[in-house]
């Protein structure tokens, strides 16, 4: 799945305001916003969607190759960005080179917004007026994998 239609890969101004992200160097965030590029083209397609959910598949070889990182960072990479909650997938049970499993990516705004309804949640501040609710791996908490059922709303704080 290429989408190189756009020249530039877009990066979030404002990744760099949550501290788990400023520790994290580059690699860790360019290759996150090469899953938020390819995702765009995943919902313009409907086959590249599970239960409603638009995933990319993103090899081994071309995360290699795109992001010029190495297999042993590739390998720290998406865990990390799996227990900030930023990406989820299932573990391939065998691994076999060319073959990539669903990567479901959450959208850096909605990732923020669930953040930060968590932060206050767990903080006992009052949590009114309900932006939205998502249905989708965003707004799951991000201890759980996205393929429980728990489900959030997104709230802002008044």
């Amino acid at each position: 799945m290429e989408n190189m239609k756009d020249k530039f890969i877009k990066i979030p101004k404002n990744i760099y305001n949550h501290s788990e992200i400023r520790e994290l160097d580059g690699d860790y965030i360019f290759y996150y916003c090469w899953l938020l590029d390819f995702l765009q083209y995943s919902k313009k397609n409907p086959d590249y969607q599970e239960n409603g959910l638009p995933y990319v598949i993103f090899t081994e070889e071309e995360a290699l190759k795109f992001c010029n990182i190495k297999k042993g960072k590739l390998y720290r990479i998406k865990p990390k960005l799996r227990s900030l909650g930023l990406i989820d997938y299932k573990e391939q049970r065998s691994k076999k080179q060319g073959v990539s499993t669903p990567i479901f990516v959450t959208e850096f705004d909605l990732w923020e917004k669930n953040k930060q309804y968590l932060i206050n949640k767990n903080s006992g501040n009052k949590v009114k007026q309900p932006i939205e609710s998502v249905h989708g791996f965003g707004s799951r908490e991000t201890v759980g994998s996205m393929y429980e059922t728990k489900t959030v709303k997104i709230a802002k704080v008044i």
